[in-house]
């Protein structure tokens, strides 16, 4: 009779598991056929925002002008394809489950687009090492900076960061550390970027120039960079993994959301502010300490509205790739037309506006040639 008790527990726990299980699997099905429009809308503007970042449109009619905008507003732009990518990847997964075996196809996705457009941008970055003085330094400069931190050309550092910032999350997940531990070690590391850009003048102030620390920063910024994928990739891709499985996004009201972002906004235009006015920045506001609530409220937001289904928003997200693998290649070409022909030293509105223009024209021609095996291997 006990037998028969215990055979019955087992025999309903079983069955409770089963449930519970294709329940999980409903609940994936279900976000699967979720159209997030509105972030393919956003990655778009984000995808402009970028080309701003690097062309600087502002930068020959005012120097404040173009702090806050290509030093500060663009920076938006990374941080929201970080989150946007840890969402969609952690989507795939039932919550609280890490599938290494997909996490090694994203992975190797990602490293094969890298590699294509390193191939794809040779032509520049042999110009670059004709430029440098010592031919040797130069090259030695490329293989540092190919192995080390993913800039061989300077915007695709993002997808060699992301392939680190999804394996430095495994690594943690799998030695137990729950998502929540996660995204406090990428917070931790993002105070890295945090002093060596946005609050540089704090960081000198108590680390001068010949101090032992810092030399010691300086060499391992030389070697890494301070913004890679464990110090700004792995915080905001949790981030958007968390989103995924908790779906934050349903606790508030789009009403709430929508304030929210403009409370943040106004907010980090008031750090963009004290940085600036206080001299504290370097190379931009690239990190701050209210990048990430901005971020993330904008990005709860944009999967919060529900846009009906369009071609025109697949149109949108392939461009937004597109853009921003190719237009350092028109940056180059019309700057330098500018300053040979022009006459013009800096960057100007003229070289952004033709960056973009060309950037969307030929992303328009990759989206089309993408059915071809010839040319898949480049997004």
């Amino acid at each position: 009779m006990a037998q028969s008790r215990a055979e019955q527990s087992r025999a309903e726990q079983s069955r409770a598991e089963q449930s519970r299980a294709e329940q999980s699997r409903a609940e994936q099905s279900r976000a699967e056929q979720v159209q997030y429009n509105f972030v393919d809308v956003c990655k778009f503007v984000m995808a402009i925002m970028v080309v701003a970042l690097h062309g600087q449109p502002l930068l020959d009619i005012s120097a404040d002008g173009n702090f806050y905008l290509s030093g500060g507003i663009t920076r938006l732009g990374v941080p929201y394809f970080f989150m946007a990518s840890g969402f969609f990847l952690f989507k795939k997964f039932p919550a609280g489950v890490l599938d290494r075996q997909k996490i090694g196809l994203y992975c190797r996705r990602l490293i094969k687009i890298y590699l294509a457009w390193a191939a794809v941008y040779i032509p520049m970055i042999g110009y670059e090492i004709l430029k440098n003085p010592s031919h040797v330094k130069g090259v030695l400069s490329v293989l540092k900076n190919f192995l080390l931190n993913g800039s061989v050309v300077y915007h695709l550092w993002y997808l060699y960061a992301s392939v680190v910032a999804v394996w430095g999350i495994y690594f943690l997940w799998h030695r137990g550390k729950s998502m929540g531990q996660i995204i406090a070690a990428g917070a931790v590391l993002y105070l890295i970027p945090i002093f060596a850009r946005g609050y540089y003048g704090v960081y000198v102030y108590f680390f001068p120039d010949g101090s032992m620390v810092n030399n010691v920063f300086l060499y391992l910024g030389k070697l890494f960079g301070a913004i890679n994928g464990l110090t700004e990739g792995m915080l905001f891709m949790a981030l958007g993994g968390l989103v995924a499985w908790k779906g934050w996004e349903r606790c508030f009201s789009a009403g709430k959301l929508k304030l929210a972002v403009c409370v943040c906004f106004l907010g980090y235009l008031a750090e963009l502010w004290f940085v600036y006015t206080y001299n504290l920045v370097n190379v931009g506001n690239s990190a701050s300490f209210l990048l990430p609530p901005m971020v993330l409220s904008l990005f709860l937001l944009s999967i919060k509205i529900r846009l009906s289904n369009h071609g025109i928003y697949r149109l949108l997200r392939d461009y937004s790739l597109f853009i921003y693998l190719v237009h350092p290649w028109f940056l180059f070409i019309c700057s330098g037309i500018a300053k040979k022909l022009l006459g013009m030293e800096q960057y100007h509105l003229p070289v952004f506006v033709a960056t973009l223009l060309l950037s969307v024209a030929v992303a328009e021609v990759l989206r089309r040639c993408r059915k071809y095996k010839c040319v898949d291997w480049l997004g």
